[in-house]
């Protein structure tokens, strides 16, 4: 078996010098207003408004750490290309991490205990604390998949502009496309083989481990469709600018050498939504986790 490495000690290359520290974030009262203002469609009523704790700060700076390790281990395991793991989307990644940490604490997301999980096992708090994707099929962002019958989340995904059929990729879309696929054509992913719909007429194998009926699908953090001014700038400014992340001038510059300005901000607000799809992904149990992607496909691909 694997060697567990040590979750406490995530590899310190993977974090820009000037990194922001997940419980500052937390301590900035127009920080968190601003994640309450872009998230708050698929955030459960009332989950993010109670006071934020002296636990809650301490559990998000080693859930920050958690995740670097995890981070590390995804790039380890699932990217085997070793030239890739320098790519300036995981840079970017890493850098805000600590943003991801302090959003899970906020909304959560995670765990009350932290320090008590292993490596392999979920860090993710039960599925009454997200919003049912049926509550906010405009939105954007990246969502979650939960096992009604073994009552484990299995998968992670991302909902962003790409479109099909000329509709905006939604979550209501994208639930909708994964409906289809694990109908039509179960065979083709390791999800859908592995959750095929109850009606299909295709060979799934013996990879089945429940049926796609059974699948709940919810929110992780998502935005409006039309997100609004206000809106972009939470999203695509820095955090010294009013946003919640943080845009380096490495990575800006990297996007902005090809794109026009508006383009930019599209394709940061899909760096965002892999973001989230990731971060809830590493977040995941290991052995009830669907995927084995690496995740951030396009721009791994496109953007190489």
């Amino acid at each position: 078996e694997d060697q567990e490495p040590d979750r406490l000690a995530p590899d310190v290359t993977l974090v820009a010098a000037d990194a922001v520290v997940a419980s500052e974030l937390l301590r900035n009262p127009i920080w968190t207003d601003d994640a309450r203002t872009l998230f708050g469609d698929t955030i459960v009523g009332g989950l993010a408004d109670t006071d934020i704790s002296q636990d809650d700060i301490d559990r998000a700076d080693l859930l920050s750490k958690l995740l670097l390790s995890r981070l590390r281990r995804l790039k380890e395991k699932r990217l085997l290309n070793a030239d890739k793991h320098k790519h300036y989307a995981l840079s970017w990644y890493a850098i805000n991490i600590p943003v991801m940490a302090a959003l899970m604490v906020l909304f959560k997301h995670c765990v009350g205990n932290v320090s008590c999980i292993k490596m392999d096992e979920c860090l993710l708090s039960g599925p009454e604390n997200f919003v049912d994707v049926d509550e906010c099929e405009d939105h954007m962002g990246a969502y979650l998949v939960f096992d009604t019958v073994r009552r484990v989340f299995c998968r992670s995904g991302k909902a962003h502009s790409a479109k099909r059929n000329a509709a905006p990729r939604t979550f209501g879309v994208r639930r909708k496309e994964h409906e289809e696929d694990a109908l039509n054509s179960p065979e083709k992913s390791n999800f859908h083989s592995s959750y095929p719909h109850k009606n299909t007429r295709c060979d799934t194998g013996d990879a089945v481990r429940g049926y796609f009926n059974d699948l709940n699908f919810k929110a992780a953090l998502g935005w409006k469709h039309n997100v609004g001014p206000t809106g972009s700038k939470i999203l695509a400014s820095s955090i010294s600018g009013g946003g919640l992340f943080v845009w380096d001038a490495a990575t800006l510059n990297r996007l902005g050498s090809t794109k026009s300005c508006s383009e930019v901000k599209q394709v940061q607000m899909d760096l965002v939504a892999y973001l989230i799809e990731s971060t809830y992904d590493i977040a995941l149990e290991r052995s009830k986790n669907v995927s084995a992607s690496a995740g951030w496909e396009r721009f791994l691909l496109e953007f190489a």
